[in-house]
């Protein structure tokens, strides 16, 4: 999902609705905001290593539609490839 560029308060109640509806088809769901808090003081590199620490966790990453657009959703895709996670797009 992308995140930068966005407002953060519209961008995190999305999160929220698509966590709730992935609920439904796996046991957990974490989103960005869970692996990285929102905190105006953190830089986007400090969010992206928090978010990639805990997306090595995963055993799946569900991308959202237009992920390709955003700098960070690529990032992670090529970390999620290099270690074998399972990637979907919704």
């Amino acid at each position: 999902m992308p995140i930068s560029g966005h407002d953060v308060n519209e961008r995190m109640n999305y999160a929220e609705s698509a966590k709730a509806a992935l609920l439904n088809m796996y046991d957990e769901v974490i989103t960005p905001f869970d692996a990285c808090p929102y905190d105006p003081n953190k830089s986007y590199g400090q969010c992206m290593k928090e978010c990639i620490v805990a997306l090595l966790e995963c055993d799946k990453i569900v991308f959202d539609k237009g992920w390709y657009y955003s700098n960070g959703c690529r990032i992670e895709a090529e970390v999620a490839r290099g270690c074998q996670i399972e990637m979907e797009t919704l």
